[in-house]
């Protein structure tokens, strides 16, 4: 009597919940018996492929039938496609086989030791590899047409969607939980955040990856620098770029902002260290005997703490109190009023220079548009020669490309914006000048600062508890001043609307 080993695989979760293993194990059990075969051991693939004969249970009885001390005479399979699907392997482990005086036995299909017997089984294997490559061709064009002509999205869904059901669907659904955290990462680093101190933060606030773990940096890059996130969907492999039938998560701006950032490009957050809101003039305000910005710090008294601003550069130098000095700059915005004829001057002037900047942000984003128009077409040049390309080249020539479009777009993007028409900014030019007391009041420290650098660029003087009568370098003296030449007014390049500061 011979000994046997048996050998059973299925390729997916469906066939391991369903009745093939079970089938292979019983017809194989029942030939062995027909045969006189005893059965030495069974081995059972649960879900590997047989492209491929790096497959766990499959070495493990090779190594099993190597070892040459078991007597095994037989291997039994159910059909030869459950040994392997491909020819060159089928022909090396047969062969293996062979010199260990193994016979490789199909139930259902002739595999005897005869010419003709290997021959046939030769034959089922590039059949099986036939049937499985077509099958996988057919698989990869329903794929592309799903990808190209449906734009849906094909593969497992990215961090901060989830994969959609049924064409009732869009491909991609965002994920409640994590997309705003997903669109919060993108803001922070676009506004100047580092990488890993947004990753702390919405890693804080519960982003965490689909098995729970924290996200890894470099899968917080790749995850930044994902177009998918803006809408467009992108196949290196197949050359296309389209865009998606999903919800974005984010707009295209942003994401240019954010790969700006990403490059160095983008806007840093520098801390500031005049972040006090009990101090709103520090640094606009300056000592009267040196000229210089002073400090400010609280101080205790009998019962509490008060606020001083501070020269610290001379015994004699300015200290007061930081309520006192702020009274007295309210006091003194009340009194700064610019004079009626002088601000119909600034009128024109405002409006010349308006049209001025809008005729040359038409023109260059018109040049914009133009330049973007090429590099669009330099990139699907470059995605047409995927195929012929070296890999290194074609990442080479396509991200350089793909960062200089980036660079473009959002330049253009800023030339096209949106801007506030003549008559409602000088409605609030207006408001400023006339109102600027009670806009001191009413704001925000940040607001307050601006508004202080923007009337007193060149800061302001408090001397004999009061900033005084004649204050210089501001932009009242100038629409008060009736000495001033209106050439003064006019004369000055690259004149700014006031609320580009505010």
């Amino acid at each position: 009597m011979g000994k046997a080993v048996i050998y059973i695989r299925v390729s997916s979760k469906e066939q391991i919940e369903g009745t093939s293993l079970s089938e292979q194990k019983i017809a194989c059990h029942q030939w062995c018996a027909q045969q006189n075969l005893s059965v030495a051991r069974v081995f059972v693939e649960q879900g590997e492929s047989a492209k491929t004969a790096d497959r766990t249970q499959f070495q493990a009885m090779f190594r099993y039938l190597e070892s040459g001390r078991n007597g095994i005479s037989h291997l039994v399979v159910d059909r030869l496609d459950r040994f392997s699907r491909d020819p060159d392997e089928t022909g090396h482990y047969m062969l293996s086989l062979r010199q260990r005086g193994i016979a490789l036995c199909s139930v259902k299909e002739p595999t005897d030791n005869t010419p003709a017997g290997r021959f046939l089984a030769g034959m089922l294997g590039l059949t099986a590899r036939l049937e499985n490559e077509t099958r996988g061709a057919r698989a990869l064009s329903g794929m592309q047409a799903r990808f190209r002509s449906d734009r849906r999205w094909v593969w497992v869904a990215p961090l901060g969607y989830r994969n959609g059901r049924g064409k009732q669907e869009a491909s991609l659904i965002p994920d409640p939980e994590r997309a705003p955290l997903i669109r919060k990462f993108f803001e922070l680093v676009a506004s100047g955040t580092k990488i890993a101190r947004a990753a702390a933060e919405v890693t804080a606030l519960g982003l965490r990856t689909v098995n729970g773990n924290v996200l890894p940096p470099q899968t917080a890059v790749k995850l930044l620098r994902n177009p998918i996130y803006f809408g467009q969907m992108r196949s290196r492999k197949w050359g296309d770029e389209l865009t998606g039938d999903f919800e974005p998560l984010i707009t295209e701006e942003l994401f240019l902002r954010t790969q700006q950032a990403l490059d160095g490009r983008g806007p840093r957050n520098v801390k500031h260290h005049r972040s006090n809101p009990q101090f709103p003039l520090r640094g606009a305000l300056l000592c009267p005997r040196c000229g210089l910005p002073v400090t400010a710090s609280m101080s205790k008294g009998k019962t509490r703490h008060y606020g001083y601003y501070s020269c610290h550069r001379a015994k004699d130098h300015l200290r007061v109190r930081a309520d006192l000095v702020e009274m007295r700059f309210v006091a003194l915005l009340e009194r700064l009023q610019p004079d009626q004829d002088r601000m119909r001057l600034i009128d024109a002037i405002f409006r010349q220079v308006w049209t001025d900047k809008q005729n040359t942000a038409q023109s260059e984003a018109t040049q914009l548009a133009g330049q973007l128009k090429r590099l669009e077409t330099r990139k699907q040049n470059i995605l047409n020669k995927i195929d012929k390309l070296k890999e290194t080249d074609f990442d080479s020539m396509y991200q350089s490309t793909i960062s200089e479009i980036q660079r473009v777009k959002l330049s253009l993007l800023d030339a096209q914006r949106t801007v506030i028409d003549v008559d409602t900014a000088l409605s609030y030019l207006m408001h400023l000048l006339w109102n600027s007391h009670i806009l001191w009041e009413t704001s925000d420290l940040e607001v307050k600062q601006r508004l202080a650098r923007l009337i007193f660029p060149e800061g302001v003087t408090f001397s004999n508890d009061d900033f005084g009568t004649p204050v210089t370098h501001s932009i009242f003296s100038l629409l008060a001043d009736k000495s001033v030449e209106d050439g003064v007014l006019v004369g000055p390049e690259g004149f700014e609307p006031p609320t580009k500061g505010l």
